[in-house]
């Protein structure tokens, strides 16, 4: 009998040192992982978070977000979608979302989440398992790419509209329209200069905020401070 209680005894501790190599294996693996892993409660409270994760939020330590729910760091306008998400994966389904994130130390992040149910041994869903990878330059790549398309449309439109028409009072409107709807902009004018004066003053406009034209004073001369923004500046170096 006692030799058999030595031998359970000794495969126990066999096991329980298996099983402490295997957590420390998978620790490792999840804190050298290169993207942001993280188990998030129903209640949007992180309860794990991998080495990546917490640089990506700025925190210097898990203990810092213990307990820390990450709904306040998802910026309003994505919160609901986040919210919408965390939801569903608790209903046992996986998504995807896109969204921004306002890190604990200020800084903007575009953010792409991959979530899934991590489910226990009853198949119950305890945890939302997400992983995260900052897209930020992808975003801001893609929204160069957007506003220079529609400035190239902007571009197209007022050449042809300089073809079709001979007479300014045709062409200026044309041209602060298709600025504003084409190119991305709040507002557009164009100004002609006296020579005399030096002045540029607004002939045409499109688009809101218009009441910025009412008091303006540009001057195409250097010796004035009215003649120092990009307007006047344009204007003395023509381009």
């Amino acid at each position: 009998h006692f030799s058999a209680f030595v031998r359970d005894l000794t495969e126990r501790n066999q096991a329980k040192e298996k099983l402490i190599a295997s957590e420390i294996r998978l620790r490792t693996i999840f804190n050298t992982e290169p993207e942001c892993v993280t188990l998030i409660s129903s209640k949007g409270v992180i309860e794990d978070i991998n080495t990546a994760g917490l640089e990506m939020i700025e925190a210097e330590s898990f203990s810092q977000i213990l307990n820390f729910c990450i709904y306040p760091l998802v910026t309003e306008h994505h919160r609901q979608a986040f919210l919408s998400l965390n939801n569903k994966v608790f209903a046992g389904e996986s998504g995807i979302l896109e969204f921004q994130m306002t890190g604990l130390k200020g800084g903007m992040r575009w953010l792409e989440s991959h979530a899934s149910p991590l489910r226990d041994a009853n198949g119950n869903v305890v945890s939302m398992l997400s992983i995260t990878r900052d897209i930020t330059l992808r975003k801001f790549s893609e929204e160069r790419v957007a506003r220079l398309t529609k400035l190239y449309k902007a571009l197209s439109e007022i050449n042809q509209a300089i073809v079709r028409m001979d007479h300014e009072s045709q062409l200026f409107p044309l041209v602060c329209r298709c600025a504003v709807e084409y190119g991305n902009v709040n507002m557009a004018w164009i100004g002609l200069l006296d020579n005399q004066t030096g002045l540029v003053s607004p002939v045409e406009s499109y688009g809101h905020g218009l009441c910025y034209l009412d008091e303006i004073v540009i001057s195409s001369k250097a010796d004035t401070p009215y003649g120092l923004g990009p307007v006047g500046t344009a204007m003395r170096e023509k381009k």
